[in-house]
């Protein structure tokens, strides 16, 4: 082999489309720093070696029609060698049918295939990524300088061993065209749990350009049905949290061609596909399913099936824990079908803890095995009958989005005067034992946190008002252990009467020791036990103050979150407020008709003007068959269906639940809250909404 003239290198390690998609999703100011430390135009000497050892490598190229193809070539060790460390030769041929072989035979001196290149070892998860240009070929083989070098996402490959079969492939397959998905080939993208992707920005084809110019492929892994085949020419795919290059997703956003790459390990049997790709941003999309960040669409143009084409097989031995953490397309979809028809699911309780004297924990796991998707920090609704009585409460999840299942955390009431009073709590208490069974509706509220959030969090707690947080500790602990990031800072300030009243304690502090200059847990106790020492069973005597916040926080812009009975949240938002911390800056929890009071008149005034409430309307219920004027004496929706003997299902009765939520087949509502779930434009919470004033003023919901 001779060697071309070096393709001129620019300093640049990121083009515009990965540096569009870095800003959109707020990682670019950070990737501008860590960029350019981690990515090389040379492969440092580890890399160098680990290519060399390789018996197969992927590659990404895009064709002289502007088409974006997926490769694999494979070959006995040795086949990769490294002269420099911005060199490297591959010996051998392409897969006989795979469109890498024109794309190198089109290749010239004046104008340069670039490939990109996926070193990876599935025994060990092992991999590195390469930007190159085709600086020599011939007959056997072909040459390649290096632009690019920087490692690769490990997370999401499952472990496979090779095995070799025959080398070289004494009978090549012939390359079956493909023009749409049809049953066979369907049923083989649906079972994969890996696959390639190839991309180009647009200046991938010409000659020159930056260093962030050119090829790009890279692995995709999840569980099987990862891969959903909408129709005959469309497959939708998950993208899920990685090292925020965004260099495929960058290359789609400048250039949709898009290469997939599809490999049956056991028969060695190659499905490559080019096409276009797009990406979607719509988080509707994504929100059922388990761990996708976004979505991306894929386009077919045309493929080729290869029978046999490999002369390696791979056994498999084990999927990626982070594989084993997303979602597949089955469970999305019923997850969105449930939550569509707001159904009631049956969970089987099985386990039990005693948190302390006063809570316990519920472990509970979905019948049909499908856990739901929800935000850490929200809550479900829960259905019991006592006594012939269906009633309804809403418990926090206590457990995290990551866990494999839901866990509530339920505090024993103290027994009540009126004797008419039947206690949920209690019940649970006194009733449940594994496996007992529940009614469930799926996670709701706007009570989240958000792991991505820059600002440190601070979670003020009270007594069973510790659920939300526990969640949402958890899941901090959790995502920074899959992502391999660090959790954004966290202060957790629960307030309880003495070390009796302690819950989770040791849950707690465990995530705590995971990363102690991170999670700071303060205890206060109001009413300290005897044998209770200062400093070292308990932090702060006494309630929550102006001088306690000053001592535990140091000046920054924090996210704070209240959770716990009506008047500490109402003194803790109304502490907060006089330090200065802005309304936006405060999230709180609550289930009872007494919500928080908050200090914006300005929003409330605007939202009364945008949407005034009738004098009198007529209300018809549809299924329970009834017609009735309502006038604004007669209160919210709820309290007037309660009036005149409809009984709806509800809970918080504040906005906060979404269990009386309805459809609204007519005219308009105006809601007096600002409710605490989601709302199609065609759906009402009844427990905080009127009609709206109109001319002939008329409401019919679906209920």
């Amino acid at each position: 082999m001779t060697s071309s003239d070096n393709t001129a290198r620019k300093t640049g390690v990121f083009h515009q489309g990965e540096l569009e998609v870095q800003q959109k999703v707020g990682v670019a100011e950070r990737m501008s720093g860590i960029g350019p430390r981690v990515i090389r135009d040379y492969m440092p000497e580890q890399h160098s070696e680990f290519y060399q050892q390789l018996n197969y490598i992927f590659l990404g190229a895009i064709d002289r029609q502007g088409q974006v193809w997926a490769s694999l070539m494979a070959g006995p060790q040795g086949f990769i060698k490294a002269p420099t460390n911005q060199a490297l030769t591959v010996s051998g041929k392409p897969l006989a049918g795979d469109p890498l072989a024109q794309i190198l035979a089109d290749s010239t001196p004046q104008q340069p295939a670039r490939l990109g290149l996926l070193g990876i070892d599935l025994s060990n998860r092992r991999r590195n990524r390469l930007s190159t240009v085709v600086s020599a070929r011939d007959d056997e083989g072909f040459e390649l300088q290096v632009l690019q070098s920087f490692g690769n996402c490990p997370r999401y490959i499952q472990i496979r061993n090779l095995t070799q079969v025959n080398w070289p492939n004494d009978n090549p397959p012939d390359a079956i065209g493909i023009s749409q998905f049809d049953e066979q080939i369907a049923s083989f993208i649906k079972s994969a749990d890996t696959f390639f992707v190839a991309s180009t920005n647009q200046a991938a084809a010409a000659q020159g350009g930056s260093m962030a110019d050119g090829a790009d492929v890279s692995h995709r892994g999840g569980q099987p049905g990862f891969v959903s085949v909408e129709d005959t020419k469309t497959l939708i795919i998950p993208d899920y949290d990685g090292n925020n290059f965004f260099n495929t997703l960058g290359n789609f956003q400048v250039n949709p061609a898009a290469g997939l790459l599809f490999i049956d390990f056991a028969t060695g049997d190659v499905i490559t596909l080019t096409g276009t790709a797009e990406i979607i941003w719509d988080e509707q999309a994504r929100r059922y399913f388990k761990g996708a960040d976004r979505l991306w669409r894929f386009t077919l143009k045309h493929g080729y099936l290869l029978h046999n084409a490999l002369p390696y097989r791979w056994k498999f031995d084990s999927f990626s824990d982070n594989s084993l953490s997303t979602g597949t397309w089955n469970e999305a979809r019923s997850i969105a079908l449930q939550q569509q028809d707001n159904q009631w699911l049956e969970y089987e309780v099985r386990q039990i803890i005693e948190e302390n004297q006063q809570i316990k924990s519920f472990y509970l796991t979905p019948k049909n095995g499908i856990l739901p998707r929800f935000v850490a920090g929200q809550f479900i609704t829960l259905k019991v009958v006592i006594d012939g009585e269906t009633l309804l409460r809403n418990y926090t999840v206590s457990s995290s989005p990551h866990d494999p299942f839901i866990r509530i955390s339920v505090k024993r009431e103290q027994p009540q005067a009126d004797t008419q009073h039947i206690s949920v709590s209690n019940y649970l208490h006194n009733t449940l034992k594994v496996a007992s069974k529940l009614d469930l509706k799926e996670p709701l509220g706007k009570f989240t946190y958000d792991a991505q959030d820059p600002r440190p969090a601070v979670f003020l707690a009270a007594g069973v008002g510790i659920t939300p947080m526990v969640s949402m500790l958890r899941y901090a602990v959790q995502e920074a252990e899959r992502s391999g990031k660090k959790p954004r800072p966290i202060y957790m300030i629960n307030m309880v009467r003495n070390e009796d009243e302690q819950a989770f304690s040791k849950e707690i502090m465990s995530f705590q020791h995971y990363a102690p200059q991170l999670i700071q847990v303060v205890w206060l106790h109001s009413q300290p036990l005897a044998s209770s020492v200062e400093g070292k069973d308990y932090d702060f005597r006494g309630r929550l103050s102006a001088d306690t916040i000053r001592q535990i926080l140091p000046l920054d812009n924090y996210e704070f979150f209240i959770c716990g009975p009506t008047g500490f949240m109402q003194h803790s938002y109304d502490l907060l407020r006089s330090l200065g911390v802005q309304d936006e800056s405060i999230g709180a929890e609550s289930f009872g008709p007494a919500a928080l009071v908050r200090d914006r008149p300005e929003k409330a005034a605007q939202h009364e003007a945008a949407k005034p409430v009738a004098e009198q309307a007529l209300v018809i219920f549809k299924q329970s068959g009834f017609e009735q004027m309502w006038t604004a004496q007669e209160g919210n929706l709820l309290e007037f269906a309660e009036a005149h003997g409809v009984q709806p299902p509800f809970s918080c009765r504040s906005g906060q639940c979404g269990s009386c939520k309805v459809k609204v087949a007519a005219g308009t509502v105006v809601h007096l809250v600002d409710v605490g779930v989601e709302l199609a434009e065609d759906e009402a919470l009844l427990c905080c909404s009127m009609p709206a004033a109109a001319q002939n003023a008329s409401l019919e919901l679906d209920l």
